[in-house]
């Protein structure tokens, strides 16, 4: 038995404060196209999900906005779905973290044997394992789509002292400094 369980009001005043911390980021840096992702993982923490069953919410990085970049493109220029991308970096972000015996936390650090097949892993994606004790119980990540790879990543590590302060669970990520040591 899990001591402290994440209720679903829990899980929604976490994805808003994400969400918050990461929009205010992406400001930072005039990012209007674009996207955020918030997944959880279902494990033992999350009293409204089955073990093993992800949830997924996305939002605009400028509330509002597009998530396709640019939305004013025509037939002849480049579009992008950031959705779809940021998606691909949870992927490739949670299958790193997985095959590295849940050491990769950043989908940058996916190495080519962790690769998606005909996919690129591109920054962008922060993993935060929970646990009650020594037991793993869970894990939320954090992708962002629509800036460059340094402002998505950037942006998701914004993400860090939102889960940390609301989280009932001990998250087993160090941080962005002490991650990267």
């Amino acid at each position: 038995m899990v001591p402290y369980r994440v209720t679903r009001k829990r899980m929604t005043e976490i994805t808003d404060s994400i969400v918050e911390a990461v929009r205010e980021k992406a400001a930072e840096y005039d990012l209007k196209y674009g996207v955020v992702v918030v997944s959880y993982d279902g494990g033992a923490c999350f009293e409204s999900l089955a073990m093993g069953e992800k949830e997924m919410h996305s939002f605009t990085l400028e509330l509002g906005g597009s998530q396709v970049l640019p939305p004013e493109a025509t037939e002849d220029e480049f579009t992008c779905d950031c959705l779809g991308v940021a998606i691909s970096k949870i992927n490739a972000a949670d299958k790193a973290y997985m095959c590295s015996e849940r050491r990769v936390l950043v989908s940058e650090q996916s190495s080519d044997e962790d690769n998606i097949l005909g996919r690129k892993n591109w920054g962008g994606c922060v993993i935060y394992p929970l646990s009650t004790g020594s037991a793993m119980c869970g894990k939320i990540m954090v992708a962002v789509s629509g800036g460059t790879e340094a402002q998505d990543i950037d942006c998701a590590w914004a993400a860090y002292e939102a889960i940390t302060d609301l989280s009932p669970c001990q998250v087993v990520n160090p941080g962005r400094a002490a991650y990267y040591k």
